[in-house]
């Protein structure tokens, strides 16, 4: 495994970070899925890894913080393991594996109203993800979806102690699944299913 990374401070409240990495995995080992016996299996394959990059951006002040983050990665010149590849319709294989997003931004920020109240949020951009999700024989790719989260902190509510919050969860609602890197020619393996719009109320108290 190689990485470097670099940061710097462009103001007193505005800081970036940029990380650069290359992974490399000799005999890695690979779980499958045997379909028509329904058994699982362990094997050493050859090697597998990718390279990538992950860029941050992040600003604080005293009542409220944010970063952004994107990150990207490339398995064209690591991934041998055939279980994660992913074919293209032209038969040619993709620089990404099967499930996972190339592309990932995610935002993150926090409001501090006064010394009680709160306000938390983050946002994830997925780009779109491949595998043998609806087609036994070809592999398509999932539409790319983001997931927003907010959450409202209050301290002190009703007692001194006495802490809550109030999530909205999926706030846009968005259709998605997490595509599993286990289906295989001729079986596919359909997404788990992603969290729904949710309201979620925490209390807590502390002694």
């Amino acid at each position: 495994m190689n990485e470097i990374a670099f940061g710097y401070k462009f103001t007193s409240h505005l800081y970036g970070t940029v990380n650069l990495y290359d992974i490399r995995i000799k005999d890695p080992i690979v779980y499958r899925y045997d379909y028509e016996n329904d058994e699982e299996h362990y094997f050493n394959d050859s090697k597998t890894g990718s390279s990538g990059l992950e860029l941050e951006l992040k600003t604080l002040y005293r009542r409220w913080t944010a970063a952004v983050s994107y990150s990207y990665y490339n398995a064209a010149r690591h991934n041998e393991a055939s279980i994660y590849h992913v074919v293209l319709p032209t038969g040619q294989i993709s620089s990404v594996m099967k499930g996972a997003s190339a592309h990932i931004v995610h935002f993150t920020g926090n409001y501090s109203i006064n010394n009680r109240y709160s306000v938390n949020s983050a946002i994830t951009w997925y780009s779109k993800r491949y595998g043998f999700i609806t087609l036994l024989n070809e592999q398509v790719a999932a539409k790319p979806n983001c997931v927003a989260d907010v959450t409202l902190n209050v301290q002190e509510f009703l007692l001194e102690n006495l802490h809550a919050s109030i999530s909205v969860l999926n706030l846009l609602n968005a259709s998605y699944g997490y595509v599993q890197p286990l289906g295989t020619n001729g079986f596919a393996e359909a997404p788990i299913p992603g969290k729904l719009l949710e309201l979620l109320i925490k209390i807590g108290y502390r002694f």
